[in-house]
């Protein structure tokens, strides 16, 4: 044999005297006999040719859907793409709004809290000042009491001299 075919049932090769093939050799024939079959009906020209023309028309029905499809999903992803990149852009201008805010959030409170710590020292240094204030007023007023009461002892003394 050439090696394409097996050989006849009973005629060299692994094939028992019975008349019954091995499994390479039956597959090896289920092969030549589709093939052949197929072979036959194209040459027979009737129906096979009719049939062929209808599953290369169908093929050709099916491969436009798929193209179509294709196209679809081409356009679907080029869509999809240009979403996210509106979004990434959306999300970054937002992003760049925010950190504009926050960083002048910090400002704003960085300057109230300096400003609230320049009052803290001015309250001190007032209190600090009032207290001095009101020490000088006591020290004033005892001053001045212990004055008045001289006064008023050495008009008494001056009252009873003359009388």
């Amino acid at each position: 044999g050439n090696g394409d075919a097996p050989p006849p049932p009973g005629q060299g090769g692994n094939a028992p005297l019975t008349g019954e093939y091995g499994p390479t050799q039956a597959e090896a024939l289920a092969t030549l006999l589709a093939h052949g079959n197929a072979g036959i009906n194209s040459i027979s020209g009737g129906g096979g040719s009719e049939s062929l023309k209808g599953e290369l028309a169908q093929a050709r029905v099916e491969k436009d859907r798929a193209l179509k499809e294709l196209k679809t999903e081409k356009e679907s992803l080029v869509n999809a793409k240009m979403i996210i990149s509106s979004l990434e852009k959306a999300n970054k201008s937002m992003m760049e709004d925010l950190r504009s805010r926050l960083h002048d959030s910090n400002t704003a409170i960085a300057s109230l809290l300096e400003k609230s710590m320049e009052s803290e020292k001015t309250t001190a240094k007032l209190q600090a000042e009032l207290e001095v204030l009101r020490m000088e007023k006591a020290k004033n007023e005892d001053a001045m009491s212990q004055q008045h009461e001289r006064s008023v002892a050495r008009v008494a003394m001056a009252t009873e001299t003359i009388d």
